[in-house]
């Protein structure tokens, strides 16, 4: 590494060009030994302003050829492009190979050289990845446009080492080609798993990365004329709408509205919380139901079509995110970034994952093409993971299995099982914990972990599957990514940092597998930094080594650190089966325009002066999510606590930046740990806030629920609450399960929520409640019955004649005397009124005193009748204290 800052001090540009125009004659005068060829991917591109990127050269010698080409030399323009000495030698060829170890070995001008004692025999190939820069090592290049860029040369010789260059193979077919990419994008998909049926929200980021606008910028699959759908690879899902643009400096789409009612299949009105930033007529995506609309109020999109585009008019529910469609292409301006998002439908149980690419409207500006995160669909699914994946024999590794409830009912005893797989030996030593979930309520995720020890020789391989069942059905089977056993494995924390972050401290934890002691570890920093925060740069700050180890800088300004073991070796050295960290201090990191990864070589050397040089990555996100927790108005304190009563609320408000600044209309997904959490996907608002709720779970002990807010996958922030367990018994209605069985003046049989009838329609209601706490109640039909309307003359008395008694945690069914419906039109929600007592202290201790309506809407189902408009806001569930009546 101390030779790196050589290439730094080249000699001028016109004295390379005279040394590789002197290397010239040398290839007419050596002996040619055959023909070869160079090739990359059809799609090979780089991304301008991307710190760093990688190319691939695929080197094919000709099968008639008589030598084996054993030394294979690069040559870029210096003044566009750098070699990274982050670029390591290819190791899946017929024989291994040597990556100079500094880029000075070359005398041409950006030059990268690649040597092998075995090469690439006649008939063979062998492909090299090359990490590379712009010029200086700094971010590549920008332009007006997408360029197309080449080598200067390429030199292949049959002789082994250094300096070689003397062309002993003619290149036939000309230099290979990549494009520079005008654009960067990034593709998300969330939730992360769903149920068939669910909507999956794809995001796209699009960033203008060239120095010039970019009109008519749009998304679309890259197989496909934009703009289109991006295209999924895996299980069965459906575009929906059109896709969504968010907002840019000259387009603006709203942000998503969300329900604050139930909404049946006819109804002409959809309430929403705003309107605000919709236009006043226009088209709405609910759901896989596109509506057309032609009036808005503050609160309601009005003379909706239902239906409309080819799908199906349906009942949508409270919380259910409406989103615009605006189709309009962006506008955007150098170092600008905006969203495209589209809804898919899933339609059957499996993986999915997506792929896209953006371009402007003449094809000069284009991307990459970009592949989301996986996303598993089903009602109740598992996502195996295990950390790290390259380890020495003898090392532990994290397994964590998250199971997801996507279907409508509460899952009860969750147990989970785990396999290893791979030719590697894995022992258990924890886990799995917890042993296994008592309850997980719909919408609600668990996990689970296990630690592993993996031992075995060099090269074997392990893996995990898992898969966990409940009482009534179970998940698929989810198999981690597999990992590996190494010489030398290298860990990185944290591997994640915000834009521009200051004073971060990355350590880096070193694992010898082999016999000899480690005497030296060199870790680059890349980019190499220019003390300048506020920059696409890392700003060197200090450096801390492991006991009896010294240290030093290298170049100024700093661009690596070397940790060496102090004296005597063999005592103070990294032994075998043992680990070290090392830590760098930066005074920031750098600031991004989008997500970006820093790779930092990590050079290790052993007491015989054998090398080997580990990758290793940080990404720098330009998004940034924070959390708060609130009482249930989303603004005033948390309360030192509220009862699991499945009523109680607390909101959340998650805030998301980009640069430190606010990022509107950006997709968020909350998960908890326990309870129910409304929504839990939707999008920032113009100051990049996006609020939930979360009703506390029925428990009789105490539960902390854990709330995550997640950008990507990588991007979250997290916190925790407690709700008290409930040692008295309190009712709570079942969402969902309010049924209207119609057996005149036609039967039509059960109508479910939202229930839409009509005035004059006779039949019975039918509901079920659940008892939180730790004591029976009993439910007696004297004054226990069911309004539509608060006061009004359809109210339906219990068909019982006798009590019901209802256990701890139990649920029962209530059904109402049958009934002719006798309200004119309305939308409301029912009001149910329950006469109980249970067998506990004279006075009840519950949250609720008569008449006074428990927080949070309990029952969040409506009855339409004719429909009709909205009823004002009334109780949704009436207790009468346990001893009124007696």
């Amino acid at each position: 590494m101390g030779n790196r800052t050589l290439r730094h001090k080249r000699l001028a540009l016109a004295i390379g060009v005279l040394a590789f125009a002197l290397a010239l004659p040398s290839l007419c005068h050596a002996a040619i030994f055959g023909n070869f060829t160079v090739a990359t991917p059809s799609a090979e591109a780089v991304t301008m302003g991307d710190a760093a990127d990688t190319l691939s050269f695929t080197v094919t010698n000709d099968a008639a050829s008589t030598k084996n080409i054993r030394t294979v030399f690069f040559n870029a323009d210096n003044t566009l492009y750098d070699f990274s000495a982050a670029t390591v030698a290819p190791n899946s060829c017929t024989n291994p190979w040597n990556v100079q170890p500094n880029k000075a070995a070359c005398s041409l001008p950006g030059c990268i050289s690649f040597t092998s004692g075995g090469g690439i025999p006649p008939g063979g190939s062998c492909t090299f990845d090359i990490v590379v820069t712009g010029a200086g090592d700094t971010a590549i290049f920008t332009n007006t446009q997408d360029q197309t860029d080449t080598l200067l040369a390429v030199v292949a010789s049959t002789n082994a080492g250094a300096n070689q260059q003397k062309g002993e193979f003619t290149l036939v077919g000309g230099l290979p080609t990549w494009q520079r990419k005008s654009l960067a994008v990034a593709l998300t998909a969330s939730p992360i798993s769903t149920g068939v049926g669910g909507q999956i929200v794809v995001t796209m980021t699009v960033t203008n990365r060239s120095s010039a606008i970019q009109s008519g910028v749009v998304g679309c699959d890259p197989a496909a004329a934009c703009p289109s759908f991006p295209a999924p690879v895996g299980a069965s899902v459906t575009g929906i709408g059109s896709p969504v643009y968010g907002s840019s400096t000259y387009t603006t789409n709203p942000n998503p509205a969300i329900l604050k009612n139930d909404m049946d299949a006819v109804q002409t009105t959809a309430r929403v919380l705003s309107t605000a930033g919709f236009p006043a007529s226009g088209r709405l995506l609910i759901g896989t139901e596109l509506v057309d609309y032609t009036g808005t109020t503050g609160n309601s999109f009005t003379g909706a079509s239902r239906g409309v585009g080819g799908t199906t008019a349906a009942s949508h529910f409270k919380w259910d995110v409406l989103y615009g469609q605006n189709t309009s292409a962006f506008t955007l301006d150098p170092g600008e970034a905006s969203t495209i998002t589209w809804i898919f439908q899933a339609g059957a149980a499996g993986e999915v994952y997506f792929r896209a690419l953006s371009n402007d409207t003449t094809g000069n500006a284009t991307s990459k093409v970009a592949t989301s995160n996986t996303v598993i669909i089903g009602d109740f699914t598992a996502l195996t993971t295990v950390s790290p994946l390259s380890v020495i024999s003898g090392q532990t590794v994290t397994v964590l299995m998250d199971v997801y409830n996507n279907g409508s009912t509460t899952l009860t005893n969750i147990t989970p099982s785990l396999s290893a797989g791979g030719s590697a030996t894995a022992t258990l030593a924890s886990g799995p914990d917890p042993a296994s979930i008592a309850t997980l309520p719909s919408g609600d995720t668990g996990q689970f972990e296990w630690q592993y020890v993996i031992t075995g020789t060099l090269g074997q391989t392990f893996n995990f599957t898992g898969s966990a069942t409940s009482d009534t059905v179970g998940t698929n089977p989810s198999t981690s990514e597999t990992g590996v056993i190494v010489v030398y494995a290298v860990s990185v924390n944290p591997a994640l940092l915000s834009t521009g972050a200051t004073n971060v401290t990355l350590t880096w934890t070193v694992y010898n597998n082999a016999v000899i002691e480690v005497k030296q570890v060199q870790i680059d920093i890349s980019p190499i930094v220019d003390g300048t925060c506020g920059t696409n740069r890392w700003v060197y700050g200090s450096h801390a080594a492991p006991a009896n180890w010294s240290s030093a800088t290298v170049g100024a300004p700093v661009s690596g650190v070397v940790f060496t073991a102090d004296p005597p070796t063999g005592t103070n050295g990294i032994l075998q089966g043992q680990s070290k960290d090392f830590s760098i201090t930066f005074t920031c990191a750098p600031d991004v325009m989008a997500d970006t990864t820093f790779n930092f070589p990590v050079t290790i050397t052993d007491k015989s002066n054998n090398t080997a040089t580990i990758e290793t990555d940080v990404m720098v996100t330009a998004y940034e999510v924070t959390i708060e927790a609130f009482n249930d108005d989303c603004s005033t304190a948390l309360p030192p606590w509220d009862p699991a009563d499945g009523y109680s609320q607390y909101c959340f408000v998650a805030t998301l930046t980009k640069g430190g600044v606010a990022a509107p209309n950006e997709p968020l997904t909350f998960t908890t740990t326990a309870g129910a959490l409304a929504p839990i996907v939707g999008f920032t608002n113009a100051s990049g806030i996006m609020e939930v709720i979360l009703t506390a779970p029925c428990s009789t002990i105490d539960v902390s629920p854990t709330v995550e807010a997640r950008y990507v996958p990588d991007t979250t922030a997290s916190v925790t609450v407690t709700f008290l367990g409930i040692a008295d018994p309190i009712l709570q209605y079942v969402p969902g399960s309010l049924v209207f069985n119609r057996t005149a003046p036609a039967p039509t049989g059960d109508r479910t929520v939202p229930v839409s009838i009509d005035t004059g329609d006779t039949g019975a209601f039918r509901l079920d409640v659940t008892n939180c706490g730790a004591s029976d109640i009993t439910i007696h039909p004297t004054d226990t019955d069911l309004a539509i309307l608060s006061g009004g003359s359809d109210t339906f008395a219990l068909d019982s004649l006798v009590d019901i008694t209802i256990s701890s945690l139990g649920t029962a069914t209530l059904t109402f005397v049958s009934g002719t419906i006798a309200s004119g039109p309305l939308q409301c929600y029912p009001v149910l009124t329950v006469d109980a007592e249970y067998a506990g202290p004279i006075d009840y201790t519950g949250p609720y005193a008569f008449d006074k309506a428990p927080p949070g809407d309990s029952i969040s189902d409506t009855v339409t009748v004719s429909g009709g408009t909205e009823c004002a806001a009334i109780a949704n569930i009436r207790m009468l204290d346990w001893m009124e009546l007696y």
